[in-house]
């Protein structure tokens, strides 16, 4: 089931519940993330046999005839009761589990909580990434949406939120509605691989599955940010790629907590690892955020580096207001450049292609999104 290209490590597995997760796994196979392996649950037998998944649960066929749950989240959920056996045995035995979903219809949003719940019970360190819908797909689905990421909320280490109708603010009028899904889907690609290949792949210096448990199961929200830029672009303009977006409300001042990984080429200077470094530390505006730091050196990246950064430990309210006046003050003392001065202005469009977009997460101690396609 492994991915046998990768080396011995922890076993991260990424599941897809309901028609949008498996459309979601299945891109993400492929564009390829390393060391991981598939897994695709659905009420739709259909659905199963497009995914090329290595391994496939079918959901409640005796309460749904292999023909989905109709947007049903009962039926969803139930489906997935009775499918406990077959879900434990998929999972038992992970150390990281991502579930994708698409919520707002019925096997995404049903379901999904109640294989984080399994994930749970295995003992495996979970985060949820979904979407939810966009405006043109009714009240009652985004409402429907709401109830499963309070449901996920429950069970899940750390769930990650992206917000289909947000889309149009990375997009233009000649983009198809195909051509939105699959930008929702590959964005929830991009989430999974940010962190899953933190671990997955062999660095000169190493971030190791510990310091991902570390920073994903403290309490409080979670930022992750990813960018891609030439390695000799100014150090500051690189990490606010990474840390501003359309698809983010802040930024990670007040975050105490940061794992933070660069892919660089053989000749990136050791000058501008340290200063991409040290602009992350400066930008939470704390004084000592505590930083687990990985460095992969990759030939094929030909003189760009790669980052990503994942910020937890949020100070408090006060204290962010605080942290957020000063840095205020500083930006009216000085000459911004334009990247700095985007963190206080929504993007309207990436900055360089081909920037990975950056994401908001909610995490939950434990034990404390495409569309849903034919669930």
């Amino acid at each position: 089931m492994r991915n046998l290209t990768s080396p011995v490590g922890p076993d991260i597995r990424i599941v897809g519940v309901g028609g949008g997760g498996c459309n979601a796994i299945t891109r993400m196979m492929e564009r390829g993330i390393f060391g991981v392996s598939y897994i695709a649950m659905d009420t739709d037998s259909q659905k199963l046999r497009e995914t090329k998944a290595e391994q496939k649960v079918a959901l409640g066929q005796n309460i749904t005839g292999g023909l989905g749950a109709g947007g049903d989240v009962g039926k969803g959920r139930l489906a997935a009761e009775q499918s406990y056996k077959e879900i434990k045995g998929a999972l038992d035995g992970a150390d990281m589990i991502f579930i994708t979903a698409a919520l707002g219809g019925g096997t995404g949003t049903g379901a999904a909580p109640f294989v984080a719940q399994v994930a749970r019970e295995v003992g495996a360190l979970t985060m949820a990434v979904v979407t939810t819908p966009f405006e043109f797909e009714r009240k009652r689905r985004m409402q429907i949406a709401q109830q499963g990421i309070q449901a996920l909320s429950e069970w899940v280490n750390a769930y990650l939120v992206i917000h289909n109708q947000r889309l149009f603010q990375i997009t233009d009028r000649r983009t198809t509605l195909l051509e939105a899904f699959q930008l929702a889907d590959d964005v929830l690609r991009q989430a999974v691989q940010g962190i899953a290949e933190v671990v997955t792949r062999p660095g000169l210096i190493n971030v190791d599955f510990a310091d991902v448990r570390a920073v994903l199961q403290s309490a409080g929200p979670v930022l992750m940010g990813l960018a891609e830029a030439p390695d000799d672009r100014p150090a500051e303009d690189i990490v606010k790629m990474a840390v501003s977006s359309p698809l983010l409300d802040s930024g990670i001042i007040g975050a105490t907590n940061l794992l933070l990984n660069m892919t660089i080429s053989p000749q990136t200077p050791l000058h501008q690892v340290y200063a991409i470094a040290d602009a992350v530390a400066r930008e939470t505006c704390t004084e000592e955020p505590n930083i687990h730091f990985g460095a992969v050196v990759d030939p094929e990246i030909r003189s760009r580096v790669r980052l990503t950064v994942i910020a937890t430990a949020f100070v408090s309210g006060s204290e962010m207001l605080r942290l957020i006046e000063e840095q205020k003050r500083r930006l009216q003392g000085q000459n911004p450049s334009p990247a700095l001065l985007a963190s206080q202005t929504p993007l309207s469009k990436p900055l360089e292609e081909p920037e990975l977009p950056q994401f908001h997460l909610a995490l939950r101690g434990k034990g404390s999104s495409s569309s849903d396609a034919n669930a």
